[in-house]
């Protein structure tokens, strides 16, 4: 089409083609040369300018009669376009899916995402009312993903408070609280979960606004905010009757005064990181109503700790930290230490012994459904192969880990032979791994379910020859990926290496670094290394 209108053009204007008159050519050498003119040549020049200017004239013309066909092209093409894509829209699949389950689709993507109130576009929940006006008016027609709360002041907050790189305006605290109870607003009438985050600089009670909402809340988390904390301790009996979960974290935290917090006939989950000096709120907790108990700071002794196990018949996750030395006189119900106790659900337990520990109270612990094990200790001490009976009992361990433990080859192989069902495993001290126990790996003989390792690789100086160097370990990563086993492949692969793995003699202590770290670069592994000093 273009070229027609340029052939039709210079069919009908001919002074557009090239040039052929003998005065236009002397002309335009004379001004190449800089040469005079004579008379007849100047005059000659005169006629042809009004002749050029004429030619400019028919040629602005035409371009703007080409340049209003190309505007309507192009127009009509956008047209065609933006139908094209509306016709798209309306055959997509997800046209056909019901309101109701676009929300449920919706609140499976904020399910873990918490909203704050003050308005930020990276958000979960402001993503989804941007795609579309019918998604913006669901979202906001969805109260569940506006049911999690996080008041978190220092994000959005004022002076110093306020991050120098924030691009959300700052906000007075009153107005910051105002959106926040309109969240909760939101929320309907489904369960609340409010989130209290670094307020320890404000000297207001952050817990009045949200008293309207309490008997919603569900999900109560407090930290560092020793306001905050106070306020709640001081809530009469009933105050907050759906409460199942309740997380603190803070400083001189006296839970003492939580009596009638603790009291809440529906409280299942406690989680308490701080240091206790005192136990008299031991006694205040309704043990018997608990499945979820993590109380890492505060430090019990072996038999202490076992009473509160035995007290706790639903526990099903428990986090501790436990040492000989009994700081802390505890106010429990008395228990038969000579019977031995069983946590039929619990499945997850974390125990952190402080040196002096024996624990041998703990080894009678009968543990039916445990899947996760975590011990350890912050110093290097042998393994209690004491510990064997209550891990291995359930036949059904998941996830493993042992840190600052030195275990034997043969107590290795005991403890991977009875975890057939093993997913995670951490062992990060001692010379873990011998070549043997490597080849069975490889092979599924031992852990064909392990997907994440995390290990010890000593240098060659300080490991025997039975103990297996870095290219063992990568030998049995590569094996259990290719098709000739049955055995998963182990995504995730962290080394603890035993000295400077950046040196430039590390390749003689460590034969198959550069090969680690090729396999690496080559995005063929997640493969991550960690430095430990001798």
């Amino acid at each position: 089409m273009a070229h027609d209108l340029i052939s039709d053009f210079q069919s009908t204007h001919p002074s557009s083609a090239a040039l052929s008159d003998p005065d236009e050519i002397a002309i335009l050498e004379a001004v190449q040369s800089n040469s005079l003119l004579d008379d007849s040549t100047r005059i000659a020049a005169q006629t042809l300018l009004v002749k050029a200017e004429n030619d400019l004239v028919v040629l602005d013309d035409e371009i703007s009669r080409v340049q209003k066909i190309l505007n309507e092209l192009q127009h009509r093409r956008r047209t065609k376009a933006a139908h094209g894509t509306a016709y798209s829209s309306a055959s997509a699949p997800l046209r056909k899916l019901a309101n109701e389950i676009l929300s449920y689709i919706f609140v499976l993507c904020c399910c873990d995402s918490s909203v704050t109130p003050k308005y930020d576009p990276g958000q979960q929940q402001h993503i989804l009312g941007k795609v579309c006006s019918k998604w913006r008016r669901l979202s906001l027609d969805t109260p569940h993903i506006w049911s999690r709360i996080d008041v978190d002041y220092t994000r959005y907050g004022e002076g110093e408070h306020q991050p120098h790189d924030s691009k959300v305006p700052s906000l007075t605290y009153e107005a910051f609280l105002r959106q926040a109870t309109r969240l909760c607003q939101m929320s309907g009438k489904v369960p609340l979960s409010l989130a209290f985050t670094k307020t320890a600089h404000l000297r207001t009670n952050s817990l009045d606004p949200f008293a309207p909402y309490f008997g919603r809340v569900t999900e109560l988390y407090i930290h560092w905010s020793p306001n905050t904390i106070r306020s709640l301790f001081a809530l009469p009996f009933g105050a907050l009757p759906s409460l199942r979960t309740l997380d603190l974290k803070g400083n001189d935290i006296d839970l003492s005064k939580a009596h009638d917090l603790l009291r809440t006939p529906t409280l299942r989950n406690l989680s308490c990181s701080f240091r206790q000096t005192e136990s008299t709120w031991m006694g205040q907790l309704p043990l018997s109503q608990l499945t979820r108990l993590i109380i890492p700071s505060t430090i019990l002794a072996p038999i202490d700790l076992l009473s509160l196990l035995a007290l706790t018949p639903n526990l099903t996750e428990g986090s501790f930290t436990t040492n000989d030395r009994r700081t802390l006189q505890l106010t429990l119900p008395t228990v038969d230490h000579s019977l031995p106790i069983e946590l039929p659900h619990l499945h997850s337990l974390n125990i952190s012994p402080f040196q002096p520990f024996e624990g041998q109270e703990l080894h009678g612990l009968i543990l039916p459904n445990l899947r996760r094990f975590v011990i350890q200790t912050g110093t290097s001490r042998k393994w209690d192969v004491g510990w064997m009976p209550t891990i291995l009992r359930s036949g059904i361990l998941e996830t493993l880990r042992i840190e600052d433990h030195i275990l034997l080859p043969h107590e290795i192989t005991q403890i991977l032979s009875l975890t057939p069902h093993l997913r995670e495993l951490e062992l990060g001290s001692g010379q873990t791994f011998t070549s043997s126990i490597l080849q069975k790996m490889a092979i599924g003989e031992l852990v064909p379910k392990l997907t994440k390792l995390r290990c010890f690789i000593a240098r060659i100086s300080l490991s025997p020859r039975n103990y297996g160097t870095l290219d063992l370990h990568l030998d049995m990563l590569e094996h259990r990926r290719s098709a000739t086993t049955a055995a998963r492949d182990i995504a995730d692969v962290t080394f603890v290496i035993a000295g400077n793995p950046d040196a430039k003699d590390a390749e003689l202590f460590f034969p198959g670094l550069k090969r680690m770290k090729r396999m690496v670069e080559e995005s063929l592994w997640n493969i991550r290394s960690t430095t430990h000093i001798d």
